[in-house]
């Protein structure tokens, strides 16, 4: 009885284990070429209804690419930008990028985490729509949710809405200034990576925004604050 109840656990958890290992995205829609690599070594042109595994390396070409994902979220590539799939589990999607620019769309309605991750950083619980830059240092350009980014096991950085921050290798906000025209970053993107139904309300009216700084994890953090 013992031996069959033994049995029954480790049938479990190995089924659990399995389940979790090939836990796999749906892709729905891509736009121009990506390539992808998976830890096989095999590679091949990303497709419509093909998924994406624990792994899988993404790379645009000379041209901006968009995928969509099962959930609706987008991402969208600049050209000659790539983003390894570094875990996936049944409702946490958690996306390594590894060089150039990247737009995410989160859609508001989706149960899922989206993590983000880039040298030391973790942008945690990703829910909202930001422009994020792979250059000398990090550049993220944020929409209309605040995102809470995080260097190691540092306290979480909060990034305001309609703000553009500039973020070291060494996990300091250099920058954060407030976003009047947000149209100026989205360039290097393809008009299908921006959402036609979007309004930002206060990129071009910041009168119920104030730019001060207050103090955060020893630091003086500036941006937009409501008043």
């Amino acid at each position: 009885m013992f031996l069959k109840f033994l049995f029954l656990i480790i049938f479990f958890l190995l089924n659990n284990t399995l389940a979790f290992a090939s836990m796999k995205i749906n892709i729905l829609e891509v736009i121009n070429k990506i390539l992808i690599l998976d830890i096989y070594g095999k590679r091949n042109t990303l497709t419509k209804y093909q998924k994406l595994k624990n792994g899988d390396y993404l790379k645009s070409e000379n041209l901006p690419a968009l995928l969509i994902l099962n959930n609706r979220t987008k991402i969208c590539l600049s050209s000659n930008s790539s983003l390894k799939i570094k875990h996936l589990t049944k409702n946490e999607f958690n996306f390594e990028l590894m060089k150039g620019s990247f737009y995410f769309s989160i859609p508001k309605t989706t149960i899922d985490v989206h993590n983000i991750y880039y040298l030391s950083y973790n942008i945690k619980n990703v829910n909202s729509d930001f422009i994020i830059k792979n250059k000398l240092n990090l550049e993220i350009i944020n929409y209309n949710q605040i995102v809470n980014v995080q260097f190691k096991n540092n306290s979480l950085i909060n990034i305001l809405p309609f703000s553009y921050n500039t973020l070291s290798k060494k996990g300091t906000l250099i920058l954060s200034d407030k976003i009047e025209n947000i149209k100026i970053f989205e360039k290097d993107f393809l008009d299908e990576c921006i959402s036609k139904h979007q309004t930002y309300k206060s990129i071009n009216n910041f009168k119920d925004l104030q730019y001060r700084c207050i103090p955060n994890n020893r630091q003086l953090v500036c941006g937009n604050y409501s008043k």
